[in-house]
């Protein structure tokens, strides 16, 4: 079956745009950003997402010393003790994220002020790249997980530090935009079972606030890419109903512009 999404999203129209700490060439900063800009499905973990937010929900950032020190939005574990999925996601637009800077070193604690064992995640960052990632997550159990990110021409091979077997690949275009991320599943015998494929399509050309913030919640995919993607797809080969032509699900986004020319889904501050 395939699950068909139509969000507004605001896409970026002005040259000159939102920064973050990791972009100092704007003259704005980027204060808030409504949540169908993010992406969520795909929460490192075992326990599932009980609640997405709403595509007006906004998450809100706050500054200090130049960096995203806390932001406010976020999913924390819901601990209902019942049935098949004792654990769960669910978003709280209070929920507080956590930064803490080191060099190229962002941590950061997710939903710190209402999970008494917040998720907590270790990147590194350099350059707008990002190079390593490490998420410790507590469940029933502690879950940890790591990987190394190989920049190549044209892609960017995300590697598991348990084995150096590849994860996922991240395609790049020659605009500087993520086109697809390829997840592969093999069986015991290194046999392929099946391949995932996320697409981000139907760019425009003006510059993206999130470009290499990766490591805010929701933001992993886009911080990749120079522009916005109007396109959200999830394909599987083979697919599980020929009728849909492999196609899981996709999003749709249409832009949305504040009377500035900005678009309405990024919230900003300029000097």
């Amino acid at each position: 079956m395939k699950y068909v999404i139509f969000l507004c999203i605001g896409l970026l129209l002005a040259v000159s745009g939102c920064s973050s700490e990791d972009n100092s060439n704007y003259s704005c900063r980027l204060t808030g950003c409504r949540t169908r800009a993010l992406y969520y499905h795909d929460k490192v973990g075992t326990a599932p997402v009980a609640w997405l937010p709403g595509s007006s929900d906004t998450v809100r950032f706050e500054y200090g010393q130049g960096r995203i020190l806390k932001s406010y939005g976020g999913h924390y574990r819901l601990f209902t003790g019942t049935g098949s999925s004792p654990v769960q996601y669910t978003w709280w637009p209070e929920a507080e994220n956590h930064f803490n800077y080191a060099g190229d070193t962002v941590q950061v604690a997710i939903a710190a002020n209402s999970d008494p064992n917040p998720d907590q995640h270790h990147y590194v960052i350099s350059s707008g790249e990002i190079r390593y990632r490490k998420s410790t997550i507590t469940f029933h159990q502690q879950t940890q997980v790591a990987f190394e990110y190989e920049y190549l021409p044209g892609k960017v091979i995300e590697k598991r530090v348990s084995d150096g077997g590849v994860h996922r690949t991240f395609y790049i275009s020659e605009q500087g935009n993520l086109e697809r991320v390829e997840y592969i599943q093999r069986n015991q015998l290194g046999e392929i079972m099946y391949t995932k494929n996320l697409l981000f399509s139907e760019y425009d050309n003006t510059p993206n606030p999130l470009r290499g913030m990766f490591h805010i919640e929701g933001a992993f995919y886009a911080a990749f890419s120079n522009n916005v993607a109007f396109r959200t797809t999830m394909t599987i080969s083979p697919a599980q109903f020929p009728e849909d032509d492999g196609v899981l699900f996709y999003f749709w986004h249409q832009p949305v512009y504040g009377p500035d020319g900005f678009p309405a889904v990024f919230q900003r501050e300029c000097e």
